[in-house]
């Protein structure tokens, strides 16, 4: 199974610095690409207005909760690491199961489309969102430049590609084009990000894609050893996703509109915590041996996660009527009560990053499951009997109990507990 701490050490072992760059590298450029998707983001909703912002957010949820093939990555990589000879045969078996589970994906998404009640716009987006599934799978080559930490040429040229691409997406809002325009350029965005990195792997380490080959054993290989990735993948975009589209059929579309801010406002906050866990969780592995400074550690950094959490919840919610009326305008006012509720979800939304990262880092899969699985249940449960009762609202205040819940779930198992304060 997949050892986040032997990884470390193996690719660390090698060439230290070189790997501390790659992280430098690829961190930089997820902080710069974040900041400026944020900006064109805003901006796309402002102008878009809640009607059509919510035919996009819908459909992007729609496709969110149908594509899994990400959860490949984790496996992929760590077989990269450690067989570079069949780089190959690994890339071309996980692009043939990355595109056959997007076919999937789309034959699923329109299917829904078709026999559930929806306009014709709602439909023509789906269709045009499910293209760029076909074109994802190419993003495998990325799991080559990390194996080798070659990752300063491929930094510079994600960063290029969001760029030009929020560009592109603020252009077409200023000239007016409308939602379907819009999605049109995420299809082109993935066809910038294939063809990038196609060129950059010829370039890098002189290889094409067409040599690729498909090994039927491995494809089973890797797909069994996913399979607990896709089940806390499939929970994780169900428990994100399920609330726009119970709302979208419960109320209209232009409350997914309203929602979609809440939440696009309430995951950009996510970010930070992400890279501080990159960065310190190596300090709390390196720990491992002395479990008394690896759980004072680890209790510190849960702390650190709660009052980042907790405070900046609370100065968002008091200022929520600013934030919303400044960032979205006048036309998403009805936003503001849903990002007050919304905002809560945040402090257990990323303790739960620590408690899955910890997971991972002790192969405690089995458990990572019910963690994943058990608050998407509960999650479901609490909108189909709440949207009813208290509209949208009620949808935030199932985010809210269900992610708060969440990192409570692991705490359930003793090997967790013993991890947290054992002496």
């Amino acid at each position: 199974m997949f050892n986040l701490n032997s990884l470390l050490v193996k690719i660390s072992a090698h060439n230290p610095r070189r790997y501390f760059k790659s992280a430098i590298w690829l961190s930089m450029s997820k902080a710069i690409s974040m900041v400026i998707s944020i900006i064109a983001t805003f901006y796309i909703a402002r102008t878009l207005g809640p009607q059509n912002f919510g035919e996009l957010s819908y459909a992007q949820s729609v496709i969110g909760i149908l594509a899994l093939f990400g959860a490949l990555t984790g496996v992929l990589y760590r077989d990269i690491v450690k067989h570079p000879e069949r780089e190959n045969t690994l890339l071309g078996t996980a692009w043939t199961i990355s595109f056959s589970t997007a076919f999937m994906t789309s034959v699923l998404a329109l299917g829904y489309a078709f026999f559930t009640p929806h306009d014709q716009l709602t439909i023509a987006v789906i269709a045009i969102l499910c293209v760029a599934q076909f074109i994802t799978p190419f993003s495998v080559i990325q799991n080559v430049f990390y194996s080798k930490t070659e990752t300063k040429r491929l930094s510079i040229i994600t960063l290029t590609n969001h760029l030009l691409i929020s560009t592109a997406k603020i252009v077409v809002m200023v000239l007016d084009q409308g939602v379907l325009v819009l999605a049109s350029i995420l299809v082109f965005e993935q066809v910038l990000i294939a063809t990038s990195l196609l060129i950059l792997y010829k370039i890098t380490f002189n290889k094409v894609a067409w040599s690729w080959q498909f090994d039927l054993f491995y494809a089973k290989q890797l797909v069994k050893d996913s399979f607990p990735f896709m089940i806390v993948a499939a929970s994780a975009a169900i428990a994100a996703r399920i609330d726009q589209i119970f709302i979208k059929h419960s109320i209209n579309i232009e409350t997914v509109g309203f929602y979609g801010a809440a939440v696009q406002m309430t995951e950009m906050w996510q970010f930070l915590p992400g890279i501080i866990l990159t960065a310190i969780f190596p300090a709390i592995v390196n720990a491992r041996h002395n479990l008394s400074v690896h759980n004072r550690r680890l209790l510190a950094l849960v702390g650190g996660f709660i009052g980042y959490g907790v405070v900046l919840s609370l100065i968002i919610y008091i200022f929520a009527p600013k934030i919303i009326t400044i960032i979205y305008g006048e036309a998403f006012f009805e936003s503001i009560q849903l990002l007050q509720i919304y905002i809560w979800s945040l402090t257990g939304t990323i303790l739960t990053f620590i408690m899955q990262t910890v997971m991972m880092n002790e192969n405690f899969y089995r458990i990572q499951i019910y963690t994943a699985v058990i608050p998407m249940i509960l999650n479901v449960i609490l909108n189909i009997i709440l949207i009813p009762k208290m509209g949208a609202p009620g949808a935030a205040f199932a985010t809210v109990i269900s992610y708060s819940i969440n990192p409570l779930v692991p705490l359930l198992f003793k090997p967790m507990r013993r991890l947290f304060w054992q002496k």
